[in-house]
């Protein structure tokens, strides 16, 4: 196993010492065919990363948990019920055909010349 340096491709927490490891933190790794083994640099735990070769994205095997990733996902789930509460009253203000439409009335007498 050739041993190379390796930059963490996302934020990722140690699975034992909950540890953040910043996205770009560089490291001595031991790599395989598509994986690479690095230390958690506090507790030295194994973290085992795969290369996803059909999804070309990098995962997390074993030793740690990515950071931040529920957060992300949250947010867009609650932005995404926000913009359909707004469409859904939008569609409803054009769908009553009882309301009419009255623009404002504006006086173009203060205005000078």
């Amino acid at each position: 196993m050739p041993v190379v340096r390796f930059d963490a491709p996302f934020t990722f927490k140690c699975g034992t010492c909950q540890q953040v490891v910043p996205y770009r933190t560089k490291m001595k790794a031991h790599r395989d065919s598509d994986q690479y083994r690095v230390n958690c640099p506090k507790c030295s735990n194994k973290i085992i990363f795969t290369f996803d070769q059909n999804q070309n994205t990098t995962i997390i095997t074993s030793g740690a948990e990515r950071f931040g990733v529920q957060i992300e996902i949250q947010e867009e789930n609650g932005m995404n019920e926000k913009k359909a509460a707004e469409n859904e009253s939008k569609t409803n203000l054009f769908e009553d055909e009882s309301a009419e439409f009255n623009p404002p009335k504006i006086s173009f007498a203060n205005f000078r010349k």
